[in-house]
């Protein structure tokens, strides 16, 4: 995103000089896969990165996947739960939930992380 924001400088006699200056605010997407974030301390690693980028100014967005393994875990519980008796309709809905559930427990831990070094994160 670029900005133009103007500045004021009062300078000798009572003149005052006016300038334009351009502000870039530049937009970091930051991709961290599942054994980036395994555990918490690869997880407390992945949120001083994005510190570390926060402090240089960026406006930045994180995407994570599961940690490691989880998600051929929970595809493995998916299957141990069974189809759907005769009768009733297939639905991958609840399979959908369960699969993805990896990612949302990795975003919240990384957003605690996060919040608890100062990083406004959600």
């Amino acid at each position: 995103m670029v900005a133009l924001r103007s500045v004021r400088k009062a300078q000798a006699r009572g003149q005052l000089r006016e300038r334009i200056e351009v502000v870039v605010e530049s937009r970091l997407v930051m991709k961290f896969g599942g054994t980036s974030v395994a555990d918490i301390e690869r997880i407390r690693r992945v949120g001083r990165l994005v510190e570390a980028e926060v402090a240089r100014g960026h406006r930045v967005a994180v995407v994570v996947s599961a940690m490691a393994g989880k998600t051929n875990e929970m595809v493995a519980w998916t299957d141990a739960a069974g189809r759907a008796a005769a009768g009733l309709p297939e639905s991958d809905d609840e399979y959908d939930v369960v699969v993805a559930s990896g990612e949302q427990v990795t975003a919240g831990l990384l957003a605690m992380v996060l919040r608890n070094m100062g990083v406004a994160a959600k």
